[in-house]
Order: C-alpha cells, then structure tokens, then sequence
C-alpha cells in the first residue's frame, strides 16, 4: 500500500504545481477609478543660478527703414512718421537722420545739419554755402527744411527717423549716448540697416 501513496501523492503535487505555475497575476485591465483630490503643494524649491545678462534690446524704440523725400521748390519735404504720437511728442525723443549716400555706402548725419554741398554735387563751386536741413515734428509727420534740394534720387539721400518713447529704459539711457553720432546709436539700439 505504501507503494501505491507515493505515485499518487507525486502525481497529486505535480498537478498542484502545473496549476500554480499556470496561474498569474496579469488579467485585462479594469475600469479607470476616478481623479483623486489634489494634494497640498509642496515646499518652495530653492533659487535657481542667475542667468547671464542679455544683448542690449530696444525696448519699445520705434524706428523706420530709410525712406525717399522729396522737396518741393521752397525746400519742404515730408517725412511720414505714423507712430509719432502726442504722446512722444510731449515725453519722448525723436531723432532724425540722413544718409547722404546709400545704404551700401552710407555716410549718415543727424538732424539738424550744415553739411558742405560738395559731398553730394560734384558741379558746386567752393565757395558754395553749406547745405541746411532742419526737423519740424508734428503728430505722424517730420517735415523736413533745407536750402537745397537734396530729394532722394536712386537710393541716394534718404532719411530716416528713431521714435523714443518717455520712460522706456532706453530713454532713462539716453544721457550715456550721444544721439549726434549715427553709428553710437545705431550699435546702441541694435538698428538694421
């Protein structure tokens, strides 16, 4: 009788063991249980670096692309500014500028100038007097007055305009630059051509 115990029990543990081993834990997924409440929030991180200081910008500085004036027999050419506000007007900073050659070769003077005429007209004498242009602002509008007719011709003796805005950091700025000297203000302001 004992024999016959020892294959049973050996087939009764060998069944039991295929049985466990077939079973397993991985079965299609149930229903999504429902968004729990949100916890509190956590401590406050600690700082982190500084960064590292950025190029100079132009923070709310408007300025134009080189335009054509043309003047009229009396010397008046007109500049349109549309972003030339009362606001600037009473605020603000305008500069004015003129590039008496092009843009490739540009040879820029700030506004109001005396500027000798021989730099632009190879026909004047020496004795020629100097070329006078003066700014006049007036809301959207820079009305330009010179003693010669220097209207843009072929890319040639254009004007253009920089609009600074009161209490922008660039006019806090303003007493470090020498707003006169074209290319100062042009790296300054990041200014492209």
């Amino acid at each position: 009788m004992k024999r016959l115990n020892f294959p049973l029990t050996l087939i009764a543990l060998f069944v039991a063991g295929v049985f466990l081993a077939s079973c397993t834990k991985e079965g299609p997924a149930g229903p999504a249980g429902q968004t729990g409440a949100q916890g509190a929030p956590g401590p406050t991180g600690a700082q982190g670096p500084a960064g590292t200081k950025g190029d100079p910008g132009t923070a709310n500085v408007i300025y134009s692309d080189w335009k054509n004036v043309t003047f009229d027999e009396s010397g008046l050419g007109v500049l349109p500014a549309p972003e030339l506000s009362n606001d600037i007007l009473n605020t603000g900073s305008v500069k004015v500028y003129w590039n008496l050659f092009t843009k490739d070769e540009p040879f820029v003077v700030s506004l109001p100038c005396s500027v000798f005429p021989g730099l632009l007209f190879d026909d004047l004498e020496d004795d020629a007097p100097n070329i006078v242009i003066n700014p006049y602002l007036a809301k959207d509008t820079i009305l330009l007055s010179a003693n010669y007719n220097v209207s843009s011709v072929s890319g040639q003796s254009q004007f253009r305009y920089i609009l600074i805005p009161g209490g922008t950091p660039a006019a806090r700025k303003a007493s470090s630059i020498n707003w006169n000297n074209y290319a100062e203000v042009k790296q300054y302001l990041n200014l492209k051509d």
